[in-house]
């Protein structure tokens, strides 16, 4: 643990845990509200339960994608850069403003020059 670790947070140690909790929560509570989603966003979209799949997939690998760099981009610049980037990150871009229409529409044009 730093040795300054006191003047590093000057807020109550409750709202340290309170903030961690929170970061731990943020993937698997936009997962959680992703997936009963699916059949609403499938029928808007067009898409298959195969394309919604998929879709899940794609989201998932960027979070399997950034934890080969997130080690690394944090020992380099730091935790706190790290987090408020990624944070700043997942709450500018989230899934269904471009991730799921642009993976269903990616999958329709494969699926047509397969057949």
């Amino acid at each position: 643990m730093n040795p300054d670790a006191q003047q590093l947070w000057r807020g109550p140690r409750w709202a340290l845990a309170v903030l961690l909790a929170m970061l731990g929560m943020l993937g698997p509570f936009s997962i959680d509200t992703y997936i009963p989603a699916f059949s609403g966003i499938a029928a808007s979209l067009g898409a298959t339960p195969v394309q919604m799949q998929q879709t899940l997939s794609a989201y998932l690998f960027g979070f399997a994608l950034m934890s080969l760099f997130h080690g690394a981009l944090s020992d380099s610049v730091g935790r706190r850069p790290v987090v408020l980037w990624g944070i700043a990150a997942f709450t500018l871009v989230p899934v269904s403003w471009w991730r799921v229409p642009w993976c269903v529409t990616c999958l329709r044009r494969r699926r047509r020059s397969a057949s």
